[in-house]
């Protein structure tokens, strides 16, 4: 197992905190609670592994309204800062409903 994919492991920890708490906030939660469809994809090979590896605690619902696509970005060669950038399409109208990131600092897991 390489390096990336023991960082998978502290970004999904990280990820999944992180969700709990995005998820309950009024202005996001009608997006977080009705996802019918999730898609991840990285933007280099780093990224790619976080892509595959990387496990949220987010449930998709066969009623759901809204597409969910996670693009994750390596900010540095070694792989120790990650943005997630979290976009939200409805299903219906194909229309981008809501766009944040997030930045997570995987260099506190290795000090």
């Amino acid at each position: 197992m390489d390096s990336s994919t023991y960082r998978a492991k502290e970004l999904t920890d990280l990820i999944q905190t992180d969700i709990s708490e995005l998820q309950e906030r009024p202005e996001l939660k009608k997006f977080f609670h009705n996802i019918k469809q999730v898609s991840a994809i990285g933007s280099d090979d780093v990224a790619q592994v976080w892509a595959h590896f990387v496990r949220s605690n987010l449930k998709p619902q066969n009623s759901g309204s809204y597409k969910l696509e996670l693009f994750y970005i390596s900010q540095n060669d070694n792989g120790l800062k990650a943005i997630v950038q979290y976009h939200f399409i409805d299903l219906n109208t194909g229309d981008s409903v809501e766009e944040f990131a997030r930045y997570y600092d995987l260099k506190v897991f290795y000090d």
